[in-house]
């Protein structure tokens, strides 16, 4: 919601409008002519997509559009879009779709600005592979999906220069797993008509289990063994089996179950379409009867410093073996709730709801368990503005009379209590 109300009434039309863009999980940004990474600060642009980096996420796809350009600046490490209002309103379309580029050309259209189109094949079309559209230094413009039989239609704008066929991934990848690029295509004067070949990756069947044969959540790991490719990429199996998607290549690929288990480690070469199968037990080494693992200081895509879905944080703790953690995004009750009840480790991992309480002079604290009301800011973050450390240790403790609270990184520069 954006309300601007002028000071001391009476008419005001210079007024500064700004759009924070925060984008985190699966999600990647879209900036027409300049890419999606280094930003160069102080540019203005009038349209924007953000899309999931995966195939296959419950990420939505959306785009910004302007009227008048936006000028992109730096708020504490987060994007943010200013500009001025039009007749003292701010002008803005937003559009929620599957397909990157449409969402991008309905805004661009509505907002009075073109784009070019970009027709073609993907020869060999398989589900998971998209096109992307790339400026002359190779930076990222927007992406496209094609139909079932390889046709694509992609809205680009001018500065369009290549296009490659993109695979985005299984949507199983924690870090490393955005699949890979095939060879990119100059679009040439015309770029009416784009022939690209298909990207065929290798299929990994995994089944884990432990010593009595149920199945076990694992991390499966695969780092390619040749020099030219240092690239890691990991897998969160929650239910001991998935069909996973690798490029071809020489791997060393590992199933793992936290500090606890033994691994299974073994060497392939996959081809372009080759299925294998890796099926382990393993063996528990440590004696954990009567003790519980768990993580009190845990972030996820509420955090602007993290990029992990919050379905995901789940996985990530039964496949590491840890039984309970507090999701503790900074200054937001988060609510794992819903993901939890859908989760399939819902039976091995326990969720506690708090907050990282992100102070500018006094550390960073945890408090736990926390009610999220969606009705306040931070959905009822306790507000720590303008405390001193004892008022503000007395509303953590209010916060929770019967919870925790915790000191975090206690020395840790700005972020330390004891600096």
């Amino acid at each position: 919601r954006t309300q601007v109300t002028p000071i001391g009434g009476g008419p005001q039309t210079d007024v500064l409008v700004g759009d924070l863009a925060m984008w985190s999980g699966d999600l990647v940004l879209f900036v027409p002519g300049l890419g999606t990474e280094d930003l160069p600060i102080g540019t203005q642009v009038t349209t924007l997509g953000v899309a999931p980096a995966h195939a296959g996420t419950t990420q939505a796809t959306y785009a910004l559009g302007y009227a008048s350009p936006r000028t992109l600046v730096n708020a504490s490490g987060i994007t943010a879009l200013l500009g001025d209002t039009e007749d003292g309103q701010a002008v803005r379309w937003f559009a929620v779709g599957e397909d990157l580029a449409q969402a991008m050309a309905a805004v661009a259209d509505a907002a009075g600005h073109p784009l070019r189109d970009l027709k073609g094949t993907v020869d060999g079309m398989w589900p998971g592979v998209e096109v992307e559209v790339r400026d002359s230094d190779g930076g990222p413009l927007t992406r496209c999906r094609p139909d079932a039989e390889g046709m694509f239609l992609c809205r680009a704008p001018a500065v369009a220069s290549s296009v490659a066929a993109l695979w985005v991934g299984s949507g199983h990848g924690e870090a490393g797993g955005a699949g890979q690029s095939g060879p990119a295509q100059d679009i040439g004067e015309e770029g009416v008509s784009i022939a690209l070949p298909a990207l065929t990756p290798a299929r990994v069947h995994v089944q884990a289990s432990d010593e009595d044969g149920a199945p076990l959540p694992v991390r499966f790991t695969a780092r390619r063994s040749a020099p030219e490719h240092s690239d890691e990429r990991r897998f969160a199996v929650e239910t001991g089996t998935a069909d996973l998607l690798l490029p071809a290549g020489d791997y060393d690929l590992w199933l793992s179950h936290g500090p606890y288990f033994d691994l299974h480690h073994e060497a392939q070469t996959l081809a372009p379409g080759q299925e294998i199968t890796i099926q382990a037990s393993l063996r528990q080494l440590v004696d954990t009867s009567g003790w519980l693992s768990a993580d009190f200081h845990v972030h996820a895509e509420h955090s602007t410093d993290s990029d992990t879905p919050l379905g995901r944080r789940i996985a990530g703790a039964a496949i590491e073996g840890v039984d309970a953690f507090a999701l503790t995004d900074h200054d937001f009750v988060t609510d794992l709730t819903p993901w939890w009840e859908a989760s399939p480790s819902r039976d091995r991992v326990h969720v506690f709801t708090s907050a990282e309480i992100s102070t500018t002079n006094y550390g960073h604290w945890n408090v736990w368990p926390l009610t999220p009301d969606p009705e306040l800011a931070g959905q009822g973050a306790p507000a720590w503005f303008d405390l001193e450390p004892p008022e503000l240790l007395e509303l953590l403790r209010a916060s929770s009379p019967d919870g925790l609270v915790q000191l975090n990184h206690p020395r840790f520069g700005g972020a330390g209590y004891f600096d």
